[in-house]
């Protein structure tokens, strides 16, 4: 496992050694290598709430009427997607997410991309 310690090597090498390891991989055990490891979290409780017409909108057309509708499921789409945010980003053996997450793109993110303790925790 890295750890955030580790300076050692650069991370065009280490990013390599990684989609190397990656393409040596047989798609379809990779795949179900991953759909065991997701479900285990995933599956870990169920959170419904009213199925409603709106389901046969685009997401953005349900995000744009928003305040204008009651829309529960997207509320609950938002909140599974939230839990595969947090899932995708921050495993056992890896580092904690941080405030953007793995997505963050810029070198100087917004709040510093710190790890915050919050109402959350």
């Amino acid at each position: 496992m890295y750890n955030y310690k580790d300076i050692s090597g650069t991370s065009a090498e280490r990013a390599k050694s990684f989609l190397e390891k990656a393409l040596n991989r047989d798609y379809a055990t990779s795949f179900k290598e991953h759909v065991s490891i997701f479900k285990k979290y995933m599956d870990r409780f169920l959170f419904i709430l009213e199925k409603t017409n709106k389901m046969e909108l685009t997401t953005d057309k349900r995000v744009e009427n928003f305040a204008q509708t009651n829309d529960a499921h997207l509320v609950a789409t938002y909140f599974q997607f939230g839990r595969y945010l947090l899932i995708s980003s921050s495993q056992p053996g890896g580092q904690p997410a941080n405030l953007q997450g793995i997505w963050n793109d810029k070198l100087l993110p917004s709040w510093d991309s710190k790890y915050t303790c919050n109402i959350n925790v």
